[in-house]
């Protein structure tokens, strides 16, 4: 997203827009987008200073570490970014939106915070109730 420094009002400019994961190199085999990234900004600027509030929104399809069960994610995040003009007339956005995303994904996916996994004797998906061999 490339933000026009002249073009923000002394009281502010609100923006939305969308980012390609795959433009961004965020579609991987470890994170699969099944929607752009939709980003709401509010953007202010003093003389020397660029202010970003941003909302950041998206689904991935993912498959839990646990049980192996795929499942859709939704990414939501609140960034707040700051740039320092020195006589920039414009920004680009994108790589510092593409960071909070990556800092905020988490190593391990999980279909659901106390999912209890596979059996490890006869695989069954333990979530849906204990297993007949008795090693769970």
């Amino acid at each position: 997203m490339k933000v026009l420094v002249n073009e923000i009002p002394p009281e502010g400019l609100n923006i939305k827009g969308e980012l390609d994961p795959a433009k961004l190199n965020l579609a991987t085999k470890q994170i699969n987008f099944s929607s752009p990234i939709k980003t709401e900004c509010f953007l202010t600027r003093s003389k020397d200073d660029l202010f970003a509030k941003c909302r950041l929104t998206a689904q991935t399809k993912e498959i839990c570490s646990r049980c192996l069960t795929e499942f859709d994610m939704n990414i939501e995040k609140d960034v707040d970014l700051h740039y320092e003009l020195k006589g920039e007339l414009s920004i680009m956005l994108d790589d510092n939106l593409k960071d909070e995303i990556i800092i905020d994904y988490p190593m391990k996916v999980l279909c659901k915070q106390d999912c209890k996994g596979l059996c490890p004797q006869c695989g069954k998906n333990l979530n849906k109730g204990p297993c007949d061999c008795g090693k769970s």
